[in-house]
């Protein structure tokens, strides 16, 4: 990819969407990273709470000030005193995520690049050019995942 198009890429690959983006995520900006099955509680426990989904700028300055940072501490803390902290937030937060599809070889993958024509990355060099594709290939991939839900 880099050679094509310029840009860096890292694959995460994980047992569930949420568990392959944080990989992706910490293997930023060319690596790959696997998390195989079992491992998620591991993987988790080492990321700072504001890696998870769904936890704002706004969540993790709040839990940061009552001492709650790092995914690890959420995960040995007993579902009570957890909710006494976070409320009707404690279970989710737990970290084992949000609940997320497996991801399965029998899934139609989201449109790849070639499905979205001729070619359209050839001569993409143009900032604005890149800009209008990537909209494309946002619009197209949300149109499909939505389709599948």
């Amino acid at each position: 990819m880099k050679q094509e198009t310029g840009l860096d890429s890292s694959i995460g690959i994980g047992p569930n969407r949420m568990i392959a983006k944080l990989a992706s995520d910490q293997a930023k900006p060319r690596g790959l990273m696997e998390i195989r099955a079992g491992w998620e509680q591991g993987f988790l426990a080492g990321l700072p709470l504001r890696a998870l989904p769904g936890v704002g700028p706004k969540t993790a300055e709040r839990w940061a000030s009552i001492g709650l940072t790092e995914v690890r501490q959420i995960q040995e803390m007993e579902l009570q005193n957890l909710q006494r902290l976070l409320g009707d937030h404690a279970q989710e937060a737990q970290a084992s995520g949000p609940r997320s599809r497996i991801v399965s070889p029998e899934r139609r993958p989201a449109a790849a690049v070639g499905e979205l024509g001729d070619d359209p990355l050839r001569d993409a060099t143009d900032k604005g050019r890149l800009d209008a594709l990537l909209a494309l290939f946002v619009s197209r991939v949300a149109g499909t995942i939505a389709d599948e839900e």
